[in-house]
């Protein structure tokens, strides 16, 4: 007998994880004495080895069974993406629904929460938010996309341009 539930996973990009990350825990006195290159440089393999991990495990369950949605995606499209996941998760909704909870998402509001989001202390530019090129040096950029195409399968490394 197998599990005939929905399974779904959603991916993004290992660079700006890490550096989000690092962000996080700094924002929390976890990296006082770290800077991002050394965290970034140190973590990334094992964040492309989860999503990795994650990748084929998913990959292998059935398609009519699981899905796999991307971060970049809903931010490069929330709309497509929310009606995407809502058709997956077999839901019915006016279609004014879709559309506010999409540009909730896309202009980051978040007011539904019971707690605040935390804030991402590298985000200094007011008119938008900050890359993981942004906080990392150009040395470390092509030390990571070297880091992933070690631990990230081509597919994946198609899908973030690498």
């Amino acid at each position: 007998m197998t599990d005939k539930a929905l399974q779904m996973a959603i991916y993004r990009d290992p660079r700006p994880v890490t550096v989000s990350s690092y962000y996080h825990l700094k924002s929390h006195g976890k990296m006082n004495e770290v800077v991002v290159e050394d965290f970034a440089a140190k973590q990334l393999p094992i964040v492309c080895q989860w999503v990795a991990v994650r990748y084929i495990l998913f990959s292998g369950i059935r398609y009519d069974e699981s899905e796999q949605f991307w971060y970049e995606d809903a931010r490069a499209d929330p709309l497509a993406w929310h009606y995407c996941w809502i058709d997956f998760a077999g839901l019915q909704l006016p279609a004014t629904e879709v559309e506010a909870a999409a540009a909730a998402a896309a202009n980051d509001d978040f007011s539904f929460k019971y707690k605040p989001v935390d804030e991402h202390p590298g985000q200094s530019n007011e008119t938008r938010a900050m890359d993981f090129e942004d906080a990392v040096s150009p040395e470390l950029l092509k030390a990571a996309n070297d880091i992933l195409r070690q631990w990230l399968p081509p597919v994946l490394l198609a899908k973030i341009g690498v």
